[in-house]
């Protein structure tokens, strides 16, 4: 799920908030970029340094306006280059993707399930790396490569579950608060619990910042249409998400996605959620629920769909190590599918070099 396969996004993000934190420390920042620094977001916290003007907020809303390509000098000039390798630990209630039950009723007649197909828990443990670099190309238009390998493994897997991807973004930021941008992505998988498949995205996006009054609350709107392509077919993703800055209450996010699906395979149609993250005892933590939908495939001849509800948790024990618990509810029209399960995920920091 978007929920659970972004975490290691989040803990590259809370970083980076610390850093910008600290730079912000020097002088007194406005309510809003306080909480516009635990978003995550460089688009809603650059609108929301630009609206407000704090003081000591300079050299940041500099530095990110200058990551975006708007210093462009008239020659193509590489911004960044990003180094990143993470960790992965955490413990999985059905780490081989099996069945909750041992035997199912079908016609009158009860059959017995294998038990590899049982659904067995177990540690996941591996390895995420990745390279991206930025490049300013026009006033406020980058360009973006990036390249990314994962290794995971657990005790329940005949072989390692290993991917590789590689995508070139085109960023483009507008006046008056607005981003636009186009990607191009291919991956590989193979391993685990996956079959072994390539699978092509072709994604356009669009940032829309609503600022709202000086020192008050600070939005980020965002759109995106995404097109996949498997081996079996196509599928067409459209999404909203909308990233808010509450002065002395924090951080919010609110998103919601629709799909189609492709016969045979299963795949998340719906999907909405919100989450809030604030500082607690000087540490930012963050309460999510969410709840989809998932179609495509078949059982005994009859269309599957999953029905999905879940919460979750996360927050920084110390430096350099941060837990996330989840909790989800899947029904199915299949009672077979039916699953409850609670999910522990440790994120640590990344090694990260930039040059």
């Amino acid at each position: 799920m978007m929920h659970f396969f972004r975490r290691l996004a989040k803990s590259a993000a809370r970083i980076r908030i610390g850093v910008l934190a600290l730079a912000l420390s020097a002088g007194a920042a406005a309510a809003a970029t306080d909480e516009a620094l635990l978003s995550g977001s460089d688009r809603l916290l650059f609108g929301t340094l630009g609206r407000d003007r704090p003081a000591g907020g300079g050299a940041v809303y500099s530095n990110t306006g200058f990551n975006f390509g708007l210093g462009y000098t008239g020659q193509p000039e590489r911004l960044t280059t990003s180094v990143r390798i993470s960790p992965m630990l955490y413990w999985d209630p059905n780490v081989n993707n099996g069945l909750t039950q041992d035997s199912v009723l079908i016609s009158g007649l009860e059959f017995t399930i294998p038990s590899d197909m049982v659904a067995q828990s177990g540690v996941v443990y591996g390895l995420e790396a990745s390279a991206s670099q930025r490049w300013a190309v026009g006033q406020g238009i980058t360009i973006q490569p990036e390249i990314g390998l994962q290794v995971s493994n657990a005790s329940a897997w005949d072989s390692p579950a290993k991917s590789a991807r590689g995508a070139v973004c085109a960023v483009h930021t507008l006046e008056r608060g607005h981003w636009s941008n186009v990607c191009v992505q291919q991956s590989h998988y193979t391993g685990g619990t996956s079959r072994t498949f390539d699978q092509t995205d072709l994604m356009f996006g669009h940032d829309v910042f609503l600022g709202g009054a000086r020192g008050g609350a600070a939005h980020l709107l965002g759109m995106t249409a995404r097109r996949s392509f498997l081996p079996e077919g196509h599928r067409d993703i459209f999404g909203l998400r909308l990233t808010s800055a509450w002065p002395g209450l924090g951080s919010t996010t609110i998103a919601a996605e629709i799909g189609g699906d492709i016969a045979g395979i299963q795949s998340r149609t719906r999907f909405i959620s919100a989450g809030v993250t604030r500082m607690i005892y000087d540490r930012p933590t963050t309460f999510s629920i969410f709840a989809d939908q998932r179609e495509g495939s078949f059982f005994l001849g009859e269309p599957l769909v999953d029905y999905g509800a879940g919460i979750s948790f996360s927050r920084p024990l110390s430096d350099w190590l941060m837990i996330e618990i989840s909790a989800e509810q899947k029904n199915s029209t299949a009672s077979v599918y039916d699953d409850d399960y609670i999910r522990v995920n440790f994120l640590m920091p990344s090694l990260r070099f930039y040059r």
